[in-house]
């Protein structure tokens, strides 16, 4: 197995090379807790040439994920072989992957306006509310 990491703007991008099984998969999370101890609260793994991903593979991406969210840094695999994409999808962790932003849809919320008309606007938190106004 080969890693290799180098610093992408404030992410730390760490490319693997090779099976990602139970014996590799040790040796991956020797590296990526020594550069999270120096430092990098955001990792990007590069698995585009990651032939196999054994459940110990998985184990270990779900692990640094939620390590790295607690702590409020990020944990994103980026470029996923296809056999990686399958075996996320199968997992239900398509979530790790990094894909292209689709566009938020926008949600409407209930506004009291000052006269007695009902108008909708454009909200773009995740929650409804009611805005207090007077009649």
């Amino acid at each position: 197995m080969e890693i290799v990491t180098q610093q992408l703007g404030e992410a730390l991008e760490v490319k693997v090379k090779g099976r990602l099984d139970n014996y590799w998969t040790e040796h991956l999370r020797g590296s990526l807790e020594e550069v999270i101890r120096g430092g990098a609260h955001g990792i990007r793994l590069n698995l585009s040439e990651i032939s196999f991903l054994s459940s110990a593979g998985v184990g270990l991406l779900v692990k640094f994920h939620t390590q790295l969210k607690g702590i409020g840094g990020s944990f994103v695999v980026t470029s996923p072989s296809e056999r990686v994409k399958q075996v996320l999808d199968l997992c239900r962790l398509s979530r790790l992957s990094c894909s292209p932003r689709r566009p938020r849809s926008r949600r409407l919320r209930y506004t009291r306006p000052k006269s007695a008309a009902f108008h909708l606007q454009p909200d773009l938190s995740k929650s409804w509310s009611v805005l207090q106004g007077s009649l």
